[in-house]
């Protein structure tokens, strides 16, 4: 059918709640999963080169927590100028269509990040979410109204039809999060 024509109803959904390993083969099974709500309540601001700092801050704040789910990171992402170099890249990425962060906030403050990564046009009309949400703020609903957020961004201003994303079997908080947007697990991916 035509993807113009497809309504929200209609919309597969996959999102995700941080899976960046070092290695894929780290990952021996991830949960996939489909969403059709989108959420209300949550601020979000586009990631800007000025946030460089308070970035950095919070990457090093929250080292240790995110460890489990984040790829092996060379000490420089934790500084100013790694986060300027990343920044960077995800301006470049933005002007092209291809990706956006946003800031998670609470009261103000950033609290967390959410990506949409890897957006494809065409008759695809798809993109992959993750997100994380400093240790401190977890189990407040933050990062539930962030990726339901992201979802309606995704769909009612950038025109995608899907996202995917996965998380880790034992990453039970990502998949909590999950839930509580009514996403349905489609399967594992053991090899992924």
């Amino acid at each position: 059918s035509d993807p113009a024509s497809v309504t929200d109803e209609a919309i597969d959904i996959q999102a995700d709640g941080g899976t960046h390993v070092a290695s894929t083969a780290m990952i021996g099974r991830i949960a996939v999963t489909k969403m059709e709500s989108k959420g209300r309540g949550f601020r979000r601001l586009r990631i800007r080169i000025e946030d460089a700092d308070v970035l950095a801050d919070l990457y090093r704040a929250e080292r240790d927590f995110l460890t489990p789910f984040e790829p092996e990171r060379d000490a420089s992402f934790f500084t100013r100028d790694g986060q300027v170099r990343l920044l960077e890249r995800t301006i470049a990425l933005r002007a092209a269509g291809f990706a956006e962060r946003f800031a998670i906030l609470r009261d103000d403050h950033v609290v967390g990040v959410l990506a949409v990564n890897n957006i494809v046009r065409g008759v695809s009309q798809s993109a992959t979410i993750g997100y994380f949400v400093a240790q401190a703020h977890n189990g407040r609903g933050i990062a539930t109204r962030a990726v339901a957020e992201a979802c309606r961004w995704a769909f009612d201003e950038m025109g995608l039809h899907r996202l995917e994303a996965g998380t880790l079997v034992d990453n039970i908080p990502s998949q909590r999060v999950l839930d509580r947007n009514r996403l349905t697990r489609l399967g594992l991916a053991p090899r992924y």
